[in-house]
């Protein structure tokens, strides 16, 4: 299941990044970057799990894509559930907030695909992460 959901999210989440880095408004910027800072205040696995499901819902809303938007409420509980195993599997829960910074950033900027780059990048680090607690002997990043 967590390959699948790896595998969708490699072919929804980089082109959605991008579109939000065309097409957000400066309220749909400004959900992302609170988001952001909810998951660099995060003081537990839960509280960062819960910022970081808002960070990606946040960026899917600002593709103004309904139907794109919409994707988040069928994935959210598994999205919620990913987000957690992967924060309980790194040696720090907040290991992934530079990834997540890079999106933002890229959004903020207005580059598309800078936006798609860090996104990939992103999931490939946690589906790294997942694996290596999995007992992968691939080295870490």
């Amino acid at each position: 299941f967590i390959e699948k959901l790896v595998e969708m999210r490699e072919e929804t989440e980089p082109a959605a990044a991008a579109s939000a880095a065309e097409r957000r408004s400066p309220a749909q910027l400004a959900k992302i970057k609170a988001a952001y800072q909810a998951m660099a205040d995060a003081v537990d696995q839960d509280a960062w799990a819960k910022a970081d499901l808002a960070f990606h819902e946040s960026v899917l809303e600002a593709t103004n894509n309904e139907l794109l938007a919409s994707l988040f409420s069928v994935i959210d509980a598994a999205l919620g559930t990913f987000f957690l195993l992967s924060a309980q599997t790194a040696k720090d829960f907040k290991y992934s907030l530079p990834r997540h910074f890079d999106v933002y950033d890229a959004i903020r900027l207005k580059k598309p695909e800078f936006a798609r780059a860090a996104m990939l990048d992103m999931i490939a680090d946690s589906r790294a992460n997942l694996k290596g607690a999995r007992g992968s002997k691939k080295p870490p990043r």
